[in-house]
């Protein structure tokens, strides 16, 4: 999934009068082989195996979280109390009790919080989305 956000990313200049301009300058992956590969992105400034530290990172403004189930509510939860806003995947939390806990959280911390695909939002099917009534 983080290899389809960075090349989403890189396709956003096509979007017309879109609000802002993203940008990839932080990547988080446990596995070294996989964060080697975004070392061609031009735009990405730490790579690291710790999300701490991308947490950390005064550069991060949104963090785009893909990880197994059982772990989204620790890390989301971990995103919002460092002040970033949050792009999740979905589901929202393993169980109910997750998701309302994650919820929570969300609406106190007064951060940006979307879980989806976020399919919707490549320039490609943006484009789609206007040529097709």
């Amino acid at each position: 999934m983080g290899r389809e956000v960075a090349s989403a990313l890189g396709r956003w200049f096509v979007l017309e009068s879109f609000p802002v301009r993203a940008e990839l300058v932080a990547v988080c992956d446990l596995v070294e082989k996989q964060r080697e590969w975004f070392r061609q992105v031009p735009t990405v400034r730490l790579l690291t195996d710790d999300y701490h530290e991308l947490l950390n990172s005064p550069e991060v403004d949104v963090v785009y979280v893909a990880v197994p189930h059982h772990l989204h509510e620790r890390i989301y939860l971990d995103v919002l109390k460092a002040g970033k806003d949050l792009f999740a995947e979905k589901p929202f939390g393993i169980d109910l009790r997750a998701a309302r806990t994650i919820a929570e959280a969300a609406a106190s911390s007064g951060r940006f919080v979307r879980c989806s695909s976020e399919f919707p939002f490549l320039p490609g099917v943006q484009r789609a989305c206007q040529v097709v009534p």
